[in-house]
């Protein structure tokens, strides 16, 4: 990827994680990225493909690194969960990382923004929470006891942390975050435990 391209995602998915889809123009990232609109439309075909690939870029980065990488390739599915429950509240709380409490789950903002303003965005937003459901329900199959189901715990399980962000970025508080993902570890550990 050249060098523009890339500045263009930069600054997009940081308007739109900020901002959102509606506040977030063409116009708002020429002059954030003092590029031309000529040069942007060069790039992309429309201000809907620059915020695809733009989400595209860091939900792929973030979730393969995050969730798919660790969980595809773990011989302890328990401790990898739980350790990247941790891990997301250090990236949370690390002033380092672009995601932060202020602006709550990329995942979530962009699924309440913009799911009803382009099919396309739209379900490429449901194929990424379906793939953190089926890795985290690999992860599950196997490893729950008793009358645990790992499809459906899989499902609330990603709620739980895609909701804890939500309502961390409500309260504007890390400690809620941090608070709320050490409730779903326990949640997770109690389910897996015989």
């Amino acid at each position: 990827m050249n060098k523009t391209k890339k500045l263009l995602i930069d600054i997009t998915f940081s308007l739109l994680y900020k901002r959102g889809y509606c506040a977030t123009s063409i116009t708002d990232i020429q002059k954030e990225s003092k590029i031309t609109k000529g040069a942007i439309y060069y790039h992309f075909k429309s201000k809907n493909d620059l915020i695809l690939s733009s989400i595209k870029y860091y939900l792929e980065e973030l979730y393969e690194n995050l969730w798919f990488a660790p969980l595809r390739d773990t011989s302890d599915p328990l401790d990898t969960i739980l350790k990247q429950i941790s891990t997301l509240c250090e990236h949370f709380s690390s002033k380092n990382h672009y995601l932060n409490v202020e602006n709550g789950s990329p995942l979530g903002v962009f699924i309440a923004d913009m799911s009803d303003k382009d099919e396309v965005i739209a379900q490429y937003l449901r194929d990424v929470t379906f793939r953190l459901t089926e890795a985290m329900c690999g992860a599950l199959n196997g490893i729950t006891v008793g009358d645990f189901n790992a499809k459906t715990e899989s499902k609330f399980i990603v709620s739980s942390i895609e909701g804890a962000m939500v309502c961390a970025k409500a309260y504007n508080s890390i400690e809620s975050l941090c608070d709320s993902l050490q409730l779903t570890s326990c949640y997770v550990k109690q389910i897996t435990q015989k």
